[in-house]
């Protein structure tokens, strides 16, 4: 419950003084670094039991990490509401949060035919978007942890193997710089199969190297959206990019205006997570945002016509066909 109730304060930008931290970031001595060599510096990593690894409990789908060809460097968003500016990559609570909500219900999309790594990092709390002066700061610390955390995987673990990186909220701040700052006219971008940033602004052309898909098999490019019915207001918060933003169809994989009915949707994956939703919604890209319809099931969140916390459940059938569509067009 806190949970939506903190995401409702960001989307009405109304009640800063609730989650504010109660001193300046400049005057919060920093959680303890993480240190990627030790794995429980990881929420997810292939050869070890985690929650990346579920499946929906009536899917008749498996974990297919194990002989999987390409890997997934997951940055998880938000899960952190505390009275500090970052949270501590050693907090039990926010860990668990982290485990039981993005890594089963986002992150495992990709377990069908990718190795999923996922970091634990110094995430800022989320009155760090509403907040120029102290957000900045903090979100570039835990940026810090994203890219060092980056940087270990490739030296110990990629091994030349194609990857995927993948995000959702603040996990797509951290990602769409790392697609900046490790690909984008790098050597690296030979390995990339595709990014996933999803559920933040992302302008239209952010890149010199890498363009936005516009198939579903297209590689080295990436996806974006937002999820919202028709006539709800997306607030720029202000650590947004400038627009126009860019927007992909999760239904077709196209980035232009095209409508996807809801018969094209293959299914999603409610909240409980136990059983696919056939054609749950449409799709739509309009003005940078995806328009959807009313879902058809229950289990779908939103706030007035927000579906941020959705943005994965309601199309999870569809990316993780996608996820292996791509990674056989790379290779």
């Amino acid at each position: 419950m806190l949970r939506f109730l903190t995401i409702a304060c960001v989307a009405l930008c109304s009640c800063q003084w609730l989650i504010r931290p109660g001193t300046d970031f400049e005057k919060s001595p920093p959680p303890p670094e993480p240190d990627y060599s030790l794995r429980e510096s990881w929420a997810a990593l292939p050869d070890r039991a985690d929650t990346a690894d579920s499946v929906p409990s009536e899917a008749d789908w498996k974990d297919a990490q194990s002989t999987a060809s390409a890997d997934v460097f997951f940055v998880h968003p938000t899960l952190y509401f505390g009275g500090t500016w970052n949270a501590d990559v050693a907090d039990a609570t926010v860990n668990r949060r982290v485990d039981e909500t993005t890594l089963r219900k986002q992150a495992s999309v990709f377990n069908c035919c990718a190795r999923i790594y996922a970091p634990r990092y110094r995430q800022a709390t989320i009155a760090a978007f509403l907040d120029k002066k102290n957000g900045a700061p903090a979100l570039d610390l835990a940026y810090s942890d994203v890219l060092r955390a980056f940087d270990y995987y490739m030296i110990h673990y990629n091994q030349g193997r194609p990857v995927i990186i993948a995000s959702h909220s603040q996990g797509t701040r951290h990602a769409y710089f790392l697609l900046k700052d490790r690909f984008d006219r790098k050597p690296a971008l030979s390995r990339l199969v595709a990014a996933y940033l999803i559920g933040m602004a992302i302008p239209e052309h952010p890149y010199a190297t890498i363009p936005i898909c516009k198939s579903a098999t297209e590689v080295r490019c990436f996806i974006t959206y937002r999820s919202a019915t028709p006539g709800t207001e997306l607030k720029r918060l202000p650590h947004d990019p400038e627009p126009p933003y860019a927007c992909t169809n999760p239904v077709h994989w196209k980035s232009d205006d095209s409508l996807a009915e809801a018969d094209l949707n293959p299914g999603g994956v409610s909240a409980n997570f136990e059983k696919v939703d056939p054609n749950v919604c449409s799709a739509q890209c309009q003005n940078g945002v995806l328009l959807i319809s009313k879902p058809k099931e229950s289990g779908y969140h939103n706030i007035s016509g927000n579906f941020h916390v959705s943005d994965y459940s309601l199309f999870y059938v569809s990316i993780r066909k996608n996820v292996a569509d791509r990674i056989a067009a790379f290779r």
